[in-house]
């Protein structure tokens, strides 16, 4: 028996037709070279340099750097930076030039960055700008440690999911005071804020913007996306919002593979078990997508020290901005929790590894490449496939169009700032609540069977049962 991904990815394959190059996967020059346009950004160009991952393992073949970085001079800036991810380009404002970059720190040790990274932060500014200052923030600084982040995630799905009934009433007889304890919707905010800030920057001072972190693939990944939709409304429509993820979280090497605990065992035993292993043997866990669970169980002793629910902070900072600005959003919630249900599937290639690098090794040692490349397919095409009566929900009945030309068009889409001042941005922070439909799902269930008769006690002590085996 193969590995359920590769199984399940050729049946969805088949129903799907064969996907062009420059199909907003944002593994192909194309995709890159088409953004750019779409938002004017003459001063940036497309580098092939990382074909073979020669720069960088964690980047993705193709990126965009300053345009008068040579290819030899980017893998000069790449050896100065942690895990060789130098600045690379995120997002540019066709009109004033200003950009937003992301790049992990510099290494200790070197004091000065040499005059190739200097040409790669002078060059962020367009040349019909006449702003040539550039910013620097350090994530790690500005942002909540991803330390804290997980443990208010770990306080977050304890609540929800008790082990008893008795836990369960006691956690709700002081439910809000417990769910300010976990700390959660406090990082919530700080991450708004910190993209209200930096959009603010890029807008009203016209500063370009280069965002770092430790490794830059994390905090990067999740401030880059939420500035990215607050200053752009192409990426809230449903196909933008597809790019904004596959090109800021998937193409940009989020550890997917390890954040997620997609996978049982930590990514150097899977790698070496799937060379090891017989072809009747199955690598990947079995599971029961009835039950995909979004607050996974925490108490078990195998749990992954690098697991991380930085994904899911995104996707709850959008539904927070979903809450308060409802028209603006061409998808609905509902869309962000299947989203948020395919982060568990095995169905796809999208959420199951860390980067376009790893799938490219773990496909190199299974043999047959070359039919397995044709084969693998993203989130995107496996929302496709659910019913008619399923997709029509994935739109926001409230979205107008705020422009006659329609969002899913390449053409270049004019700025529509979401949070426009300080005051708002601070307003949309202080107005957080709960995502119910995915933090409160398992407690739902035990308080539907929790009334007292002693077969629905029955069920209650199986659904725990259950949740305890995930």
């Amino acid at each position: 028996m193969q590995l359920f991904f590769f199984d399940s990815a050729r049946v969805i394959a088949k129903r799907n037709r064969k996907r062009p190059s420059g199909s907003g996967l944002f593994d192909s020059f194309d995709d890159w070279n088409r953004d750019l346009s779409r938002l004017n950004a003459t001063r940036w160009r497309v580098t092939d340099a990382n074909a073979e991952y020669k720069v960088s393992e964690t980047l993705p073949s193709y990126f965009c750097v300053p345009i008068g970085l040579s290819d030899v001079q980017v893998l000069n800036v790449a050896a100065s930076h942690k895990l060789c991810r130098l600045p690379v380009w995120a997002w540019s404002h066709p009109d004033t030039g200003v950009s937003l970059a992301t790049s992990s720190v510099i290494l200790p040790g070197i004091s000065k960055p040499d005059k190739s990274i200097e040409v790669a932060m002078s060059g962020m500014t367009d040349v019909k700008s006449t702003y040539s200052q550039v910013q620097i923030l350090d994530l790690d600084e500005t942002c909540s440690p991803r330390s804290e982040l997980d443990a208010s995630f770990t306080k977050l799905r304890q609540l929800h999911t008790p082990s008893s009934v008795k836990e369960m009433e006691a956690n709700d007889a002081s439910y809000l005071s417990n769910l300010e304890a976990t700390g959660w919707l406090k990082h919530v905010k700080t991450a708004l804020l910190v993209a209200s800030e930096v959009t603010r920057v890029l807008f009203d001072s016209k500063y370009s913007v280069i965002i770092e972190e430790q490794e830059g693939r994390d905090l990067t990944c999740l401030i880059s996306s939420l500035v990215q939709l607050l200053a752009d409304p192409y990426y809230r429509s449903i196909a933008g919002f597809q790019m904004l993820i596959q090109k800021c979280w998937i193409a940009s090497g989020h550890p997917f593979f390890v954040r997620v605990s997609a996978c049982s065992r930590d990514e150097q035993s899977f790698n070496s078990s799937l060379q090891a292993a017989p072809a009747s043997t199955s690598i990947l866990p079995r599971r029961k997508h009835h039950r995909s669970p979004s607050l996974h169980s925490s108490k078990s002793a195998s749990c992954n020290m690098d697991e991380s629910s930085v994904f899911l902070l995104f996707l709850d900072c959008v539904w927070q901005l979903l809450q308060q600005f409802p028209a603006t959003f061409q998808f609905s919630t509902f869309y962000l929790e299947q989203l948020w249900q395919q982060v568990f599937s095995a169905q796809h290639c999208s959420f199951t590894f860390s980067g376009y690098h790893h799938l490219a090794s773990i496909l190199d040692t299974n043999g047959d490449v070359a039919l397995i490349r044709s084969d693998l397919v993203p989130v995107w095409d496996v929302l496709k496939l659910r019913p008619l009566s399923e997709k029509l929900c994935y739109f926001n009945p409230l979205y107008r169009l705020a422009h006659s030309k329609t969002p899913q068009s390449h053409a270049a889409s004019p700025v529509g700032l979401l949070l426009r001042d300080e005051t708002e941005g601070a307003e949309v922070a202080e107005l957080l609540a709960k995502w119910h439909a995915i933090h409160g799902r398992c407690c739902m269930r035990l308080r539907g069977f929790a009334v007292g008769k002693a077969v629905e006690r029955v069920e209650v002590a199986e659904l725990l049962r259950e949740r305890s085996q995930l």
